[in-house]
């Protein structure tokens, strides 16, 4: 591959700046790679050492602190190849260095022994934001051996967050047991279940078990089989691990924690990711009497079902917290990438009390953060996620003023944009998502006819129309027509 074409570089003359130094030093150089390869002085590579000289400390102090090598014909770079330095050459040039999992180590390496700062911090940069679950073990490893206390941090916590994932990689199988121990007695360990701890051991074992059984016991010390639901623990019953005749006995002193849930719940303690949850989020409160209604900052949450004959069941609620003030009705929720956004809706009922205020809660952190506001006050509307953004459709800005706009929040952006309009205006309808269209039904309009009506694709159809008396009395059927 060639050298890139140099530069033009100002020619001044300062004795501090090694872009200026004497080119005369250098008009007879060669740089010699481990890999036999030799780089001839002309004006391309005489170019490229200056810029490698302002980059690196290693190259500045070779090339202009009086080293035998600033006037040698030939200097020899033992440890690096060819394709290593013309990629630093070319960062030099043009401030963009490609990298990949198949060399960034390597790379990094480099700018390590060289002192090549600006490639270095693109190096980490890219290990920081690159990293998933098959490449942060060897991230870890990589940042223990250099000494990268930071990244060797960002590393473990990664594993720590997702651990069922990252113990379904093969590197996982290879993790040597001091590490392994590590990770099961770290406080930050993320599961959804202990469940998951379980098999990822038995997966480590089973990878080596002549080395590893022996092993089976200290590490089954960090499953907390106590905290196990009865289903769980079958799995754990029906393991092949316990078929090994000394692991019998191992089994059955697992059997044996497993039945003292009643004393040890008590003690132990995992921070398990959160599921699925039923979540309500502010709206009416009325009072015990249910003469008084008052509009709700409270979050609650469904923490478990308990089962009868049939499809009952009975939801145990239990108080997650509060939503920044203004309490709030009549507004909309959606989630994305776990996190629970709140927008819209009314702090009480009248003309002047509707929101345009949007919040985010990240159950993580247990923290709220104030997006954007809609780029107009609405209630009573809905919204739909699609693609990770989320549309914000009709509502009304009073009682008497429905909307017809459609709004689209981007996360990554925070900010709202205008999106395709519906063909009326519309407040009180439901939207849901079906194979990558918005369905959208029901609602009315400001003179309380009942709509029902459909999204596809972008293009809402009206459909039939139902006349419903206000006071709920009657029901009439008052057309029936296709748009």
């Amino acid at each position: 591959s060639q050298i890139p074409q140099c530069l033009a570089v100002e020619e001044q003359h300062n004795p501090s700046d090694p872009l200026s130094m004497d080119s005369s030093l250098l008009t007879d150089l060669t740089l010699s790679t481990e890999d036999g390869q030799r780089l001839h002085a002309h004006s391309p590579v005489l170019a490229a050492v200056m810029l490698l000289s302002a980059s690196s400390d290693y190259f500045r102090g070779m090339f202009t602190s009086g080293m035998k090598e600033s006037q040698q014909a030939c200097v020899a770079l033992p440890f690096l190849e060819a394709s290593e330095l013309e990629a630093l050459i070319g960062y030099s040039y043009s401030g963009s260095l490609p990298l990949s999992w198949g060399r960034v180590f390597e790379i990094t390496c480099i700018a390590f022994q060289l002192q090549f700062q600006p490639a270095l911090l693109l190096c980490l940069d890219f290990l920081n934001q690159e990293m998933d679950a098959h490449s942060c073990l060897d991230v870890a490893s990589f940042a223990e051996a250099y000494g990268i206390m930071e990244l060797l941090e960002v590393a473990n916590d990664f594993v720590l967050r997702h651990f069922q994932n990252v113990a379904a990689t093969p590197k996982f199988q290879d993790l040597p047991v001091k590490k392994l121990r590590k990770y099961l007695k770290s406080n930050s360990l993320f599961v959804p279940s202990e469940l998951v701890v379980f098999k990822a051991v038995v997966v480590w074992i089973e990878a080596c078990p002549s080395e590893r059984l022996k092993l089976a016991k200290e590490l089954m010390k960090n499953v907390h089989f106590p905290l196990m639901t009865f289903k769980e623990f079958s799995e754990v019953k029906t393991a092949k691990l316990w078929t090994e005749s000394n692991m019998k006995r191992l089994y059955q002193t697992m059997l044996e924690d497993f039945r003292s849930y009643h004393v040890a719940s008590e003690t132990l303690c995992r921070v398990y990711l959160p599921k699925d949850s039923l979540v309500l989020v502010g709206g009416d409160q009325i009072s015990g009497d249910f003469i008084r209604r008052t509009p709700s900052r409270e979050l609650w949450f469904g923490n478990s079902l308990r089962n009868y004959t049939g499809v009952v069941k009975t939801v145990e609620w239990r108080l997650l917290g509060e939503m920044p003030k203004p309490p709030r009705l009549s507004h909309e929720l959606a989630v994305v990438a776990g996190k629970l956004y709140v927008i819209g809706g009314q702090n009480y009922k009248g003309m002047l009390g509707v929101l345009n205020s949007v919040y985010r809660y990240d159950p993580l952190q247990n923290r709220w953060e104030r997006l954007a506001n809609l780029q107009e006050k609405r209630c009573n509307f809905s919204v739909v996620v699609l693609d990770e953004m989320i549309y914000a459709i009709g509502g009304y800005i009073d009682p008497e003023t429905n909307l017809d706009s459609v709004e689209r929040y981007c996360p990554n952006t925070d900010s709202w944009s205008s999106a395709q309009p519906l063909d009326m205006t519309l407040s009180c309808h439901a939207a849901t998502l079906m194979d990558g269209e918005v369905f959208i039904s029901g609602g009315f309009d400001c003179r309380y006819h009942c709509l029902f009506v459909f999204w596809l694709g972008g293009f809402f159809v009206l459909v039939y129309v139902f006349l419903c008396w206000v006071d709920g009395s009657q029901l009439e059927a008052a057309d029936c027509r296709y748009l």
